[in-house]
């Protein structure tokens, strides 16, 4: 772990990601300031940061108290064009998000997933897979249950699956997970990005500090991400791809070391649809990297 300690902190967003963020930082030794141009999450973390000792305000940022913090971490939905952005950028203070600043204090190997469509399903299907074969995964992130919320509660995990937005990506720096998945790029938050391309490029952050040794795991049929993927580091895993994992004859089939095996009959499964034969498939390609044992991800898979 090498995580943020003894620095002053101004945090931005009085939300989930921004609430326990303040705290997991709090807890390792910084000091912390959160702050919200808006009143309208207080009533719902306010009692929490209370009872944390979170020095917190809302309807203003202080900016006298922001300059004498060392980082900014900001929430997800601020956007570039915000006023407090300007700010700190003028200031040349380091901004980082949630993702990155809680990434500092994982101890076990990360699986990333982001994409338009499909991702939360298959975050779920990966945990569900990596505990049903043995491990103990923490399944968090962009699906409801912030990465700093999970690591405050939990202290032992196996893997960190987490699921992350292209605004979450754009703010990583260090962060570094062990596999990367794209399911798909389709056009999506463009009031946000200036084009189309500018939103698959935030997304092929997730890959900016694999290694050779690392693993992406890839949508074969989607031009988007291919166009993106080229220059990559991490070895490549495809689904839609007969070469990968992919779908014929209403089975779920892998082809791994020159050898096809049957992962699942799509029939026996208890989600439907094309859509979701590829999110297990996705799912399937990344936990094979772990533990490729055929009987127990198919009776998971089954369930």
């Amino acid at each position: 772990m090498n995580g943020i300690q003894n620095k002053k902190i101004a945090v931005f967003g009085i939300c989930k990601s921004g609430t326990y963020i303040s705290i997991l930082l709090k807890k390792h030794g910084n000091s912390v300031y959160l702050s919200d141009i808006s009143d309208k999450n207080i009533e719902e973390y306010g009692n929490i940061l209370t009872e944390a000792g979170i020095d917190y305000e809302t309807g203003n940022h202080n900016l006298e108290k922001i300059k004498k913090c060392d980082i900014a971490v900001v929430s997800p939905g601020i956007p570039e064009s915000a006023e407090i952005m300007k700010f700190l950028r003028k200031t040349g203070m380091p901004v980082i998000g949630e993702i990155e600043a809680a990434y500092g204090y994982i101890n076990k190997p990360v699986i990333a997933i982001t994409g338009s469509n499909g991702k939360t399903t298959t975050t779920s299907l990966i945990g569900k897979l990596l505990n049903d074969l043995g491990y103990k995964a923490l399944v968090c992130g962009n699906i409801g249950y912030s990465l700093s919320a999970a690591l405050i509660d939990n202290l032992l995990y196996d893997y960190v699956v987490i699921e992350t937005s292209s605004f979450q990506l754009d703010t990583i720096k260090n962060f570094k997970p062990f596999i990367s998945i794209i399911t798909n790029i389709t056009p999506n938050h463009l009031d946000r990005y200036s084009s189309f391309d500018e939103y698959a490029l935030s997304k092929k952050n997730i890959f900016m500090n694999q290694v050779n040794s690392d693993y992406a795991v890839l949508n074969a049929k989607d031009e988007a991400t291919r166009k993106i993927t080229g220059d990559i580091l991490p070895e490549k895993i495809y689904f839609n791809c007969e070469d990968g994992l992919f779908c014929e004859h209403g089975f779920i089939k892998y082809k791994k070391n020159n050898i096809v095996e049957d992962i699942v009959n799509c029939g026996e499964l208890q989600i439907f649809g094309s859509h979701n034969y590829e999110n297990v498939m996705t799912a399937v390609a990344a936990v094979s990297i772990i533990d490729f044992n055929i009987p127990k991800i198919r009776e998971s898979l089954k369930n």
